[in-house]
Formats: structure tokens, sequence, C-alpha cells
């Protein structure tokens, strides 16, 4: 069975935290499948809507198109 390596001096240690599923509920205005390999996320964040539109590629999920209020965002810029 093979031992765990020595800290070493000044190492810290960081408790491992997984996603924050609570926040992710608050976000969420509604998920679902538009097709078996199109999934859709509607989220707000802060007093932006935004919608993220994943396909399936390959093994995994990639983001294909994002919307969002750019007029909104350029306009609160400095």
């Amino acid at each position: 069975m093979a031992k765990a390596a020595p800290a070493s001096k000044g190492a810290r240690s960081y408790p491992v935290q997984g996603p924050n599923i609570m926040r992710w509920i608050e976000k969420l205005n509604y998920a679902f499948f538009t097709d078996p390999f199109t999934f859709q996320l509607d989220v707000m964040h802060g007093t932006m809507r935004v919608i993220l539109v994943l396909e399936r590629q390959g093994m995994g999920w990639k983001v294909t198109r994002i919307t969002m209020p750019f007029k909104k965002i350029i306009s609160q810029a400095p």
C-alpha cells in the first residue's frame, strides 16, 4: 500500500470544493434539451440575462452560442 508523502514546511492545505449548486439554482431561469444533442441554459447574472447553448461534440459538451445584452454591457462601460 502506498503511503502519502509528508507535507513540506510552509505547505498549505486547501479544502476541495465542488460546484456551488445552490448558487446555480438561484441564477437559473430554465434548462432543457432542445433536441437530443443540444442543451440550453438561461441564467441571470446580476441583472443580465445570459443564454448558453451547448451541443454534444464527441464525448463532451461545448458551448456553441452565447446570447447576452451587449448594448447594456457597453452602456455600463466607464
